[in-house]
C-alpha cells in the first residue's frame, strides 16, 4: 500500500511559514519603526513639558514579540479555518450526489 503525505499537514505547515514571513516583515519595516519614532517624539515632550501626559499609541503597543506571535497564529488558524470550511463544502456537495441509484417503488432491504 502506498503511502501518502497528508496534504492537510503540508497546507498548515505552509500557512504557518507564511504566517511567520509575511508578520515579521510587516513588523520590521512598519510596526517597530513608528514605535520607535513614537516613543522618541514621546521622550522629547515628557522632557520638554513637565506635566506631559503621553498617550498611548497602537503602534508602541504592539511592538513587541509577543503580540508579533499573537498576530501570526490568528492569521495561521484562520488559515486553518479557511480550509477546513472549504474542504467541508467540497463533502457538502458529496452529499448531494445519489449513491445507489434505485428507482422509486423499487424495494431493496430482504
Amino acid at each position: 500500500m502506498k503511502r501518502r503525505f497528508p496534504a492537510e499537514f503540508v497546507y498548515q505547515v505552509f500557512a504557518l511559514i507564511i504566517a511567520i514571513i509575511v508578520v515579521h516583515a510587516v513588523y520590521v519595516t512598519v510596526v517597530r519603526p513608528k514605535a520607535a519614532a513614537v516613543a522618541a517624539e514621546q521622550i522629547l515632550r515628557i522632557e520638554q513639558e513637565e506635566n506631559y501626559t503621553p498617550e498611548r499609541s497602537v503602534w508602541v503597543i504592539i511592538r513587541d514579540f509577543e503580540q508579533e506571535s499573537c498576530f501570526i497564529l490568528m492569521i495561521w488558524a484562520f488559515c486553518i479555518m479557511g480550509y477546513k470550511a472549504f474542504r467541508a463544502l467540497k463533502e457538502r456537495a458529496l452529499l448531494q450526489q445519489e449513491f445507489v441509484r434505485v428507482q422509486e417503488g423499487v424495494r431493496i432491504l430482504p
